[in-house]
């Protein structure tokens, strides 16, 4: 499962964000590989903790807490390199908060990645449980 979500990852940041080689940042400094990056492990994040909810046995406060809190670390850690002109991520936060390719791209990577892994782990467990009921019959 995991190649197929690097795969899915990897194309889906190159076309989605092929238009973005071509916007300059204040300082004239392209955005596409920094940007490239940044989407990918953006999407990343958002599926490791949608995963971990999807697995996730009990919820509470703690472990809630913790799950919505990582993303939010992650979205101000970006944010706030984002303000300082010597980080190389400079002006990137708001090229893509405010181009709906980024949510567009988001949604679609985030719910592939975790609809066909959640259908491929509830097959597998239903394939397992049919072994089992199979093996209890024959003897």
């Amino acid at each position: 499962m995991g190649i197929y979500e690097s795969i899915i990852l990897f194309f889906s940041a190159i076309y989605g964000f092929d238009h973005l080689k071509t916007i300059d940042n204040d300082d004239g400094r392209l955005f596409f590989h920094w940007g490239f990056g940044m989407m990918i492990f953006t999407n990343a994040v958002l599926i490791v903790n949608l995963k971990t909810i999807s697995i996730s046995n009990e919820f509470n406060g703690f472990n809630t807490f913790f799950i919505f809190g990582s993303v939010l670390f992650y979205i101000l850690s970006f944010y706030v390199l984002n303000l300082f002109s010597f980080v190389d991520v400079y002006g990137y936060f708001n090229a893509y908060w405010s181009t709906p390719t980024f949510y567009m791209i988001a949604i679609v990577v985030c719910s592939a990645s975790f609809f066909v892994t959640t259908a491929v782990l509830r097959y597998s467990k239903l394939v397992e449980l049919k072994k089992l009921a199979d093996e209890k019959c024959l003897k």
